[in-house]
């Protein structure tokens, strides 16, 4: 079990698998808050874009369910990349949290828009990630 963990663990990049959560969360942040607009007749609060956030939460959790279920179905030393797209769709979620509350931060505080923004980056994207055994615990 520990070899498939370091397997997908090694072969796979958080920022590769967000690509896709990244560039839907954008537009459907901009579409969401125009729709509201036009029926306010006025620009709504910034906080009314943090309701897209319960589509990443829905997204991650179904991809963390997929990644485990297949985790455990998957055969001692031999490749199974049904976990890896289990871990695909958790990211995807995980980005549309991500960037809707960004968005949201810097819309709300405008002043410390930058300051909060390089604070998120310097975050490691990669701290919930199972570490790999040791090297020797591989060979052996």
């Amino acid at each position: 079990m520990h070899d498939l963990i370091f397997v997908v663990h090694a072969n796979t990049n958080p920022g590769h698998r967000a690509i896709i959560g990244e560039q839907c969360a954008g537009p459907l942040s901009d579409f969401w808050m125009k729709r509201k607009t036009r029926q306010l007749g006025r620009a709504p609060r910034p906080e009314h874009r943090l309701w897209l956030s319960y589509i990443g939460s829905v997204t991650a959790i179904i991809g963390l369910i997929v990644f485990f279920c297949q985790l455990s179905n998957a055969t001692p030393m031999q490749w199974n990349v049904t976990p890896i797209i289990g871990a695909a769709i958790a990211s995807f979620g995980n980005q549309i949290i991500t960037t809707i509350c960004v968005t949201c931060m810097s819309c709300s505080y405008t002043l410390f828009a930058v300051d909060a923004s390089a604070d998120l980056g310097q975050m490691p994207s990669t701290a919930i990630q199972p570490s790999p055994p040791p090297l020797e615990a591989t060979l052996a």
